[in-house]
């Protein structure tokens, strides 16, 4: 068991030293060159570069998809909130309930912390 948790320590700072030169802009034959100074093989550094892009890419989509759907559903509270203003100063009872619009905002907010939760 020890030998395993020592084996996924040594991934998570291969990709930690990835993810460092990646952000400094370093060109991926750099990073390869400074993975394989680890002893590490040139196919298995690209494969953590590819790895490491991917994980940023997904909490880049995971922003994203998180914020369009809090801006949703503010829109549609809004447009609820204004709708109901708006009937109840002609003194009706009724109002347009657009349920679509918020049940849309919080499915892209589940959406996004069930997809790329990590």
């Amino acid at each position: 068991m020890e030998i395993q948790s020592d084996i996924d320590q040594k991934i998570s700072v291969l990709h930690e030293k990835t993810r460092i030169l990646l952000a400094q802009n370093k060109q991926e034959s750099e990073v390869i060159l400074e993975l394989t100074k680890d002893g590490i093989d040139e196919a298995y550094a690209e494969l953590i570069i590819e790895n490491v892009k991917t994980d940023l890419s997904d909490k880049t989509e995971f922003r994203k998809e998180l914020f369009k759907g809090i801006g949703i559903t503010s829109f549609g509270l809004l447009l609820n909130i204004s709708s109901y203003f708006a009937f109840a100063s002609t003194g009706t009872f009724f109002w347009v309930l657009y349920w679509g619009i918020m049940v849309a905002g919080i499915t892209l907010i589940a959406r996004a912390f069930i997809i790329f939760k990590k």
